[in-house]
Parts: C-alpha cells; structure tokens; sequence
C-alpha cells in the first residue's frame, strides 16, 4: 500500500485551494506574523489578489508569503447579496460624483450672477435671463448626478462588501420666494 501524499493543487501554493476560495472572505496569516483579511478577487500561480477588507484596495500577495489562511463563513453581506461575480456592479459611482461637482461648480456661479442682476434691473432681461437659466439647469443637473452617484457607490460597496469608511453627506439647495432666492449646500461630515 502506497504512502499517502499530499496533492500540490491543494497546497497554500496551489490552484484548487484558491479556487474554492474565490471571493470568499479570508484572513491571511502570513509568514512575517501580520495578518491581512479581505476579499480573494483573483489568483494566478505565485500571487493572490485580495480586496482588503479595510478600505477595498486589491493588493497583490506573493502565495509564497502566506503561512496561513482562516476562511469566513459566508454571510449575505459577504457574498454580494446573492450576486454572482458576473452579476456584481462594477461601477462605483465616482465618475458621477466628479461630473455632478462639475456641473454644481458651474452652475452656482450663474445661478448667483442671475440672480444677482435681477435684483440689480429687473427689466433686463438680457442680461441676467442668459444667467439664470443655465445656472438653474447646471444646478440642478449636477444635484441629480450626486444623488444618483450616492445610489451607485451605495449598491457597488454593498455588492463587494466593502465598508463605508466615513460619512460625508452634500445636499444643495434651490429656493424661489417673492423677494428673490436662494442657493446653498449643506455639507456634513
């Protein structure tokens, strides 16, 4: 009867052990004594890539340095709510975030200029209607571009399960009265 052999596939260096724990939630124990717990993305025959649990940063990790590795239990969170890997959004949302802020940076500065001309002669029209329009439009645009940029950040972290590191929230504003309006943002963090 043969000696028994420990097959090389399911090593800490092997395919089949990093197979079945593709995007499953791990803690590495590597041979310098740190630890380092995240998401299995990928793997090829020397390196692991790992979504960092602590901030979502894929980091490359040599398999010749991992000493160790504690699998979590799966949870919804952890699997993407039930997404498969296909299925999971791949857009972040910070695209949106940047054209929003563009559109914001543009349009409050008409909006303040229209609205400051129609205080000044209302009877102009010329002047401060080519203001005041687009800086509403461009307001308002780039208000929809952050909320919907909050909505995909929102369903890409909970998809990956990746923690949100630090709340900051930016509402603008738009108000019409009978003596005139006003623009503002209220920024929280």
């Amino acid at each position: 009867m043969p000696a028994p052999r420990v097959d090389d596939q399911l090593s800490l260096t092997g395919r089949a052990l990093w197979d079945g724990l593709r995007d499953r939630r791990v803690i590495l124990q590597l041979v310098n004594g740190a630890e380092l717990g995240g998401t299995v993305v990928a793997h090829s025959g020397s390196d692991i890539a790992l979504a960092r649990a602590s901030d979502g940063t894929v980091v490359s990790v040599p398999k010749a340095e991992v000493k160790g590795v504690r699998a979590r239990p799966l949870t919804t969170r952890d699997s993407g709510g039930g997404l498969p890997l296909g299925n999971r959004p791949t857009d972040s949302g910070h695209a949106l975030y940047g054209g929003g802020v563009a559109l914001l940076s543009f349009g409050v500065p008409f909006s303040v200029a229209g609205t400051a001309m129609l205080g000044v002669c209302p009877s102009c029209l010329y002047i401060h209607l080519p203001l005041l329009l687009p800086g509403i439009a461009l307001v308002t645009g780039g208000a929809i571009a952050l909320k919907r940029a909050k909505q995909r950040n929102s369903a890409f972290r909970k998809a990956w399960g990746i923690p949100l590191a630090g709340r900051m929230q930016l509402t603008p504003s738009l108000a019409f009265t009978r003596a005139g309006g006003e623009v503002g943002f209220a920024l929280r963090f």
